[in-house]
């Protein structure tokens, strides 16, 4: 079998995808065997293991080189097919076109402030579909590094081998409670001793973002008791009731700091850079979806700024 041979590229893609060869051979239709014996005549191609055959089934480093390829080669493909299809049928618009399916990975403010409008707005002009992975948005580029997506929004700047990286702005962060928490907590200010007891809400274990802004407040490493949240709406809601402080992307409550609902804890901000991680090829999904990123988030995003330690941004 050659390296680049579509058919095991597809395999390879399936096996990830699907985690095990049973499940993987079901979506291609075709018996386990087969795919197994795809899988062993790719890897003596290329001359090495390209998945652990653990389950689910994991990509090696070999793997995810030949993974992202996949994912590209298949987006490339999708469009080729549309584009055919359109052309094939009198009048032929979006309607007419075969969908095509994007992977992308972002984390949870960057999807629900920049991504979905972009998508909502590309999916009007182009018969596009998408399958997002949320992750942490420093770790989201991780999951383009690995093959399991062809496009990322990501905190991280470094480009990926063979992508582009275009910086969109940053996101602003508020560090915010009720005045109820910090009368409780803080009531002699954001002092090092009162917010090493004060509860915190963080996203999830990977979120650093409350514990970075505690690191500049005070210049110490503050482990504060903290509740987890893996929603946006979810995590400002556990802010606004009281389990904690907690920092939150500028706009989104606007009415809250307007009414007294919540208020600052403490000087300073903090800015997340919004990074759009793209691989270096001609696509025109990507070309349309990352103009309507960057168009979204003109009104969303601010330029890069330093941090400052002050009360207003």
């Amino acid at each position: 079998m050659d390296v680049l041979d579509p058919v095991g590229l597809t395999t390879l893609q399936a096996a990830v995808r699907e985690g095990t060869f049973e499940r993987a051979a079901k979506h291609l239709n075709v018996t386990p065997s087969a795919v197994s014996q795809r899988m062993r005549a790719l890897e003596s191609a290329v001359g090495a293991v390209l998945v652990s055959r653990t389950k689910p089934i994991r990509p090696t480093s070999d793997g995810e080189v030949l993974l992202s390829l996949a994912l590209q080669w298949s987006l490339l493909r999708q469009e080729a097919v549309g584009q055919l299809t359109a052309s094939q049928v009198p009048g032929g618009g979006a309607g007419a076109r075969q969908r095509i399916t994007v992977p992308i990975a972002t984390g949870a403010d960057a999807l629900a402030l920049v991504l979905l409008p972009a998508m909502a707005q590309l999916e009007r002009e182009v018969p596009v579909t998408f399958e997002v992975f949320r992750e942490d948005d420093a770790h989201s580029v991780d999951l383009l590094r690995q093959g399991r997506v062809v496009c990322a929004l990501s905190s991280d700047t470094v480009p990926v081998p063979g992508h582009r990286a275009q910086t969109l702005g940053t996101l602003r962060y508020l560090p915010l409670a009720t005045p109820e928490y910090v009368e409780r907590y803080l009531p002699e200010g954001p002092t090092a001793e009162a917010l090493a007891d004060a509860p915190v809400v963080c996203f999830d274990r990977k979120d650093d973002l409350q514990h970075a802004y505690l690191r500049r407040l005070v210049e110490q490493d503050l482990r504060p008791p903290v509740t987890y949240v893996p929603a946006n709406r979810e995590f400002e809601e556990a802010v606004l009731l009281g389990l904690g402080w907690g920092l939150v992307p500028q706009g989104r409550v606007d009415e809250h700091l307007a009414s007294g609902q919540l208020v600052r804890i403490g000087p300073g901000y903090r800015d997340v850079p919004l990074v759009w991680h793209r691989p270096r090829i001609t696509s025109a999904v990507l070309d349309a979806l990352g103009e309507r990123l960057a168009a979204v988030a003109l009104d969303v995003v601010r330029g890069a700024e330093v941090w400052e330690n002050r009360q207003s941004p």
